[in-house]
């Protein structure tokens, strides 16, 4: 079981997103845009496994507390009906959210979360080309979304004048203020 009860809620842009950081939550809201048709619902934060003191003098809530705090907490469970995606939301995506993706799964295995088949995903904005070959070896569920970077074409120039900028092909010529 996991530390609290799992909350399910309609995949909805929220605008906040319990314990996912601010770029996590552009990935996530990124990924929810996208309108997933079969999507039927999202649990966040869900805290797993977690360590509990011998204190016999300690209540329920306090056992709980020191549980949650040092669980592992699953950014996003995405169920679909017929699986589940236990998600780890991750900008530019490293091998160290391979472990968290593998790792959730594992314990969402353990603690027997749904008899349904649990994917390990990561929702991410960039990868290397290493980390496509590694989430392919150990079927990990990759979302790749393409951030947009504006083009010079997309900045103000000069610097708040709201002036489009020309194709550049060169820099300006340089002229200290003064």
């Amino acid at each position: 079981m996991p530390v609290y009860p799992l909350e399910w809620v309609p995949p909805a842009l929220l605008g906040g997103y319990p314990n996912m950081a601010r770029r996590d939550a552009e990935i996530w809201e990124a990924f929810l845009r996208t309108g997933p048709p079969t999507l039927r619902a999202v649990a966040y934060n869900t805290a797993l496994g977690g360590q509990v003191p011998n204190d016999p003098g300690a209540t329920e809530a306090m056992l709980r507390g020191w549980a949650y705090s040092s669980a592992m907490k699953v950014d996003a469970l995405l169920d679909w009906g017929d699986h589940w995606w236990i998600a780890e939301v991750k900008p530019s995506a490293t091998t160290g959210a391979i472990g968290q993706a593998l790792g959730y799964t594992l314990l969402a295995e353990r603690e027997a979360l749904t008899e349904l088949p649990m994917i390990p995903t990561i929702i991410t904005d960039a990868v290397s080309p290493d980390m496509l070959w590694l989430c392919e070896q150990l079927d990990i569920n990759l979302v790749l979304l393409r951030a947009t970077v504006p083009e010079l074409h997309d900045l103000p120039y000069p610097v708040g004048s709201g002036e489009a900028a020309e194709e550049l092909h060169e820099l300006p010529p340089f002229s200290p203020a003064g």
